[in-house]
């Protein structure tokens, strides 16, 4: 499985998708939102990494539709979609309380119309800003997307400022 795409500017690699639970998660105990930190990777400038902690539906269907991303695992059941910069409505104290985000979605399939227990996946994500014309953004947000929603669940966060 491929674990490398470049889209719009940005080199992505990702470097595991782990399911971290070894029992079903009631949903009484899953949180509304995907989980998200971001930091800079010590390699270089421009370069992050993105922790991602995404509760998914026991049952996954095959994902057949996908496009601007790259399966996270081999049964093509989960797939990471990047849809660009997005200016986001947030509590995030900025000028017009809008951030400037990375729009990225844990994309899924399942056909459960009310799942009742949830894996626990953490998702780990390098990248690299490659294009000196890519916009530059203050924070990221992150969904889950099933692609048979009810609703759409997101978390937006932005980068630990390093101390030089």
């Amino acid at each position: 499985m491929d674990n490398k795409i470049t889209l719009a500017g940005l080199d992505f690699v990702i470097n595991f998708c782990n399911k971290i639970n070894t029992q079903p998660i009631p949903l009484a105990e899953i949180p509304q939102q995907s989980l998200a930190n971001i930091y800079a990777n010590p390699k270089g400038e421009r370069h992050y990494i993105v922790n991602i902690i995404s509760f998914l539906p026991l049952k996954l269907d095959p994902l057949k539709n996908t496009s601007s991303g790259i399966f996270l695992n081999e049964e093509k059941t989960i797939f990471f979609n990047y849809n660009g910069v997005t200016d986001v409505k947030t509590s995030i104290q900025t000028e017009n309380d809008i951030v400037v985000s990375r729009d990225f979605n844990i994309v899924y399939d399942s056909t459960d119309p009310i799942p009742s227990e949830f894996n626990m996946y953490h998702i780990q994500i390098d990248y690299k800003i490659t294009s000196l014309r890519t916009q530059s953004v203050e924070a990221i947000i992150v969904h889950d997307k099933n692609l048979d929603p009810e609703t759409d669940r997101g978390t937006v966060t932005s980068p630990i400022k390093s101390q030089d």
